[in-house]
């Protein structure tokens, strides 16, 4: 509390340099997630509405999206894409950006799995994607972590048409796809009510069989799982039924079930 009143002092005799927030974020993001992602947005905001010049380093950027990436509030995802979108622009681009730290601006968003997230991460993948492809190689795009936890949002709100769409993309940018990836999707269709979680999570398993060469026994409960929350006529019930023994009959086929598969 103290750092941030001689923050908003205005005086830049007093104010806390990134190094000081690097600590104290650090320290703050053990005891309470919230509070540090509440620091992390105030000094971004007031970064990056300076008329001066404020220096951030790597290490400190990244710890400022790290303490965002654990926040619960859309807000803070927001915040961490337009710091991303202000270091862009910056003179310090090629020092700041990298792929982890791109990561961390999807699984901001990945933690509201609500229509509003699912647009801006897919309008934030798809301005870099599209900049890419045109030639700007330099453009710092995240690994598949970051495309998995974009997935999730995607997935939660019944786009998961806009999840594979971009899978198929991911893999033409040369970035393999793990079990993972899908699992995100498999995990993101469980709950909530939906009347088509079944159907798409059919696809997204079909898709991995195609890709993953060894489908992980997680995968088999996700895929499931998600069959478990269809609601709706009796007709889409009985469907997703289908959906959960047949997937069900593959896991025993493959060996690849437990407890919770039962």
């Amino acid at each position: 509390a103290t750092m941030e009143a001689k923050a908003e002092s205005g005086s830049a005799a007093v104010v806390p340099d990134i190094i000081t927030y690097t600590n104290v974020l650090k320290l703050q993001g053990k005891v309470n997630p919230q509070r540090a992602a509440s620091v992390a947005s105030s000094y971004l905001t007031r970064a990056m509405s300076s008329d001066e010049k404020i220096f951030i380093d790597q290490v400190g950027f990244y710890t400022l999206l790290h303490a965002l990436s654990r926040s619960n509030k859309f807000e803070d995802a927001v915040t961490a894409r337009n710091a991303w979108e202000w270091i862009e622009k910056s003179d310090r681009v090629d020092v700041v950006l990298t792929s982890e730290a791109c990561n961390l601006v999807t699984i901001a968003y990945s933690k509201n799995r609500t229509e509003e997230a699912a647009v801006e991460v897919l309008s934030f993948l798809s301005d870099r994607i599209h900049r890419y492809r045109q030639g700007d190689k330099d453009t710092v795009l995240p690994t598949k972590v970051g495309f998995s936890a974009a997935f999730i949002p995607l997935c939660a709100t019944n786009r998961t048409n806009d999840a594979l769409s971009l899978l198929k993309i991911i893999k033409a940018l040369n970035i393999v796809p793990d079990a993972g990836c899908y699992i995100s999707m498999l995990s993101a269709l469980s709950g909530r009510k939906s009347k088509n979680g079944a159907v798409h999570a059919q696809k997204v398993f079909q898709q991995m069989k195609e890709d993953v060469e060894d489908v992980p026994t997680a995968a088999f409960n996700a895929a499931i799982n998600a069959c478990a929350w269809v609601s709706g006529s009796p007709v889409g019930q009985r469907k997703a039924l289908e959906i959960a023994f047949e997937i069900f009959q593959q896991a025993r086929k493959e060996n690849s079930y437990d407890s919770v598969t039962f």
